[in-house]
């Protein structure tokens, strides 16, 4: 009889967490979504990295240093890590695909070209808008 309650607090735990992970990225999805059409646009994909961007600039100066992508990806691997997920990537790696120029720096072009690039990708019909489908099979695939 213990065993099978604590198997059900065990599922009941993992449902609950799946759901608030669904419910985060789904979140993400609707603050993309800025005209709450259900898809999102190029132009409202290219905006939201625009402004993550500048948030990950932390120096201000309109690049994006060696430094300050790891520390971007060191903050949103210690977000999986706390969600039981590894994010996998390896930031010198990413940082050396976005560099296209090799100066050491990533400008803002190079970063949306980058995104786009990665839009494109995930848009499988290729309408030119990306669908919670799209989103949800493209994260689905990036995990295995």
């Amino acid at each position: 009889m213990k065993k099978i309650i604590s198997i059900l607090l065990v599922l009941a735990f993992a449902t609950v967490l799946g759901a608030k992970d669904r419910g985060e990225k789904g979140q993400r999805f609707k603050k993309m979504d800025v005209n709450n059409d259900g898809k999102v646009s190029l132009e409202e994909w290219t905006n939201h990295k625009q402004t993550k961007f500048k948030k990950i600039d932390t120096n201000g100066d309109g690049t994006l240093s060696k430094e300050e992508v790891q520390a971007h990806h060191k903050n949103k691997k210690m977000r999986h890590h706390r969600k039981g997920k590894g994010d996998g990537k390896d930031p010198n790696k990413c940082f050396q695909e976005m560099d296209k120029n090799k100066d050491n720096k990533i400008t803002s072009d190079e970063w949306l070209n980058h995104k786009k690039a990665k839009f494109k990708k995930i848009d499988t019909n290729g309408d030119n808008f990306l669908t919670k489908e799209e989103m949800k099979a493209h994260h689905k695939n990036k995990n295995k």
